[in-house]
């Protein structure tokens, strides 16, 4: 069988041409004296390529076997010595604290690793707001750090309350206000003199959304 195998493409003529990086995992099954080689894809479809020899398989499963090696992730070992030395780096981490593009489809660092990361980068006043944002959709160190070092959103009790209303003003002082999840659900507030909703409770929370709009 014609086989043909880079360091980035294998082909199995005419039963496929893949890129290594397209693959999850090999394995054979032997069936009738020959091989079957079976694999799985990153998108979960299996393919089997039968009757391959010995040597035909062993070929293919070293090749990935380098593939996977070069290309696997080496996260940066964390160690730091404290107090800080005048000779120390002013950024410890290195190029872990810049963008790499290169890097967008890396795995999810160890959590252990992660939080030395963290840990490290707070001790030497790495995780200021003045830093690069992560960049959306990218899995390299840098921006899986940027997301880990971003501070949750507090959203108040206030913001909670009125967030399920559409308010619109219609008149002077006569506003709209219209649930988002049901377009039917919709009251008439008037702020003039006195105060009323078409919901008939005095202070209700389409009154407060308005307030707040």
């Amino acid at each position: 069988m014609n086989i043909k195998i880079t360091s980035q493409v294998l082909s199995i003529p005419p039963h496929l041409s893949i890129t290594w990086s397209s693959i999850v995992a090999l394995r054979s099954e032997m069936v009738n004296d020959s091989y079957t080689l079976i694999i799985t894809l990153k998108t979960g479809d299996q393919i089997s390529i039968q009757q391959l020899s010995d040597s035909d398989v062993h070929r293919i499963l070293e090749a990935h076997a380098k593939y996977a090696g070069a290309t696997l992730p080496i996260f940066p070992a964390m160690s730091f010595q404290l107090p800080m030395k005048p000779e120390m780096p002013l950024n410890p981490l290195g190029e872990s604290m810049q963008h790499q593009p290169e890097q967008s489809n890396l795995p999810n660092i160890p959590p252990e690793i992660l939080n030395k990361m963290i840990t490290v980068a707070k001790t030497f006043g790495l995780d200021q707001a003045d830093l690069e944002p992560p960049t959306p959709n990218c899995n390299c160190i840098y921006c899986q750090l940027k997301n880990a070092l971003a501070p949750e959103e507090i959203v108040q009790d206030e913001e909670l309350s009125f967030r399920d209303w559409e308010v619109k003003e219609v008149a002077n002082r006569f506003y709209s206000v219209t649930s988002p999840l049901d377009k039917n659900e919709q009251y008439s507030v008037f702020l003039g003199e006195p105060i009323g909703c078409t919901c008939g409770e005095p202070n209700c929370e389409h009154i407060k959304a308005v307030l707040h709009s």
